[in-house]
């Protein structure tokens, strides 16, 4: 039995008699004008798989009965004026997968039982007035991947549970791998770099050391050995030379200085 009735202009608040519709499995009154406060009949409905009675002026507290709806899977009453605590008889809640609870007066805190709805992978409490510490039994929510707590006056810390299927696991080594990569073309320039500013640029009146380029020429050629020879000619032979710094050069030993 469905019962759908979402931004209707419905006004008045809900009646107690909703508690007789015990095969009701899905309740959506959002959007609506509803006041006055959620009827704890609404307990009865033990088949409820959906209840959203978000966006209306609902006040009062969230009914402790609400925790038995064993088999309820998403309850959002969001955006309402709901006062009081977050009643721990949600935590009987094992179904539940989305809970909704942003924008209301709720105050006190998370209720540590919190920790036993393991199926839950949506919960929001952003926007409330909801305090204490954030309970450490959090970490037992491992299917969970949104969380709200914004603008609240909770203190202390979340991590999310890491949790890695093959897919994830198969990223990071790829993504390993490319940072691998780009750290030793890295080291490699900086390592030129560091030679081209020891060495200095042959080519550059400004950076220019003598004593050094002529020992970096004889060093590549390995003191003028046959097998860098490219050519000869009437007044010497050329030599070919890779300097560390990359450029290549020729190099021309005259025959008068043999």
């Amino acid at each position: 039995m469905v019962g759908a009735f979402a931004r209707n202009e419905l006004s008045g608040s809900i009646p107690h008699q909703i508690g007789s519709l015990t095969k009701l499995t899905y309740l959506n009154l959002v959007g609506n004008k509803l006041y006055g406060s959620i009827p704890h009949q609404i307990g009865s409905l033990t088949k409820l798989t959906y209840l959203d009675v978000s966006h209306n002026q609902l006040t009062s507290s969230i009914p402790h009965q609400i925790g038995t709806h064993r088999e309820l899977n998403s309850l959002n009453p969001s955006s309402n004026y709901l006062i009081g605590s977050i009643p721990s008889s949600l935590s009987c809640l094992t179904e539940l997968t989305s809970l909704n609870l942003r924008r209301n007066q709720n105050n006190g805190s998370i209720p540590q039982k919190i920790g036993y709805m393991k199926d839950l992978v949506y919960l929001n409490l952003d926007n409330s007035f909801i305090s204490g510490k954030i309970p450490s039994q959090l970490i037992n929510l491992k299917r969970l991947k949104r969380l709200g707590f914004s603008n609240n006056s909770l203190s202390g810390l979340y991590t999310f549970p890491l949790v890695l299927n093959l897919d994830v696991l198969v990223l990071f080594i790829m993504l390993g791998y490319v940072f691998a990569h780009l750290w030793k073309k890295i080291k490699i320039q900086l390592a030129n770099s560091t030679t081209a500013k020891k060495n200095g640029d042959l080519f550059s009146i400004w950076d220019f050391d003598g004593k050094l380029a002529f020992e970096d020429i004889l060093s590549a050629i390995e003191d003028f050995d046959i097998k860098y020879c490219i050519g000869s000619g009437g007044y010497g032979i050329a030599y070919r030379a890779l300097l560390p710094t990359g450029k290549v050069v020729a190099v021309k030993k005259l025959h008068g200085s043999e």
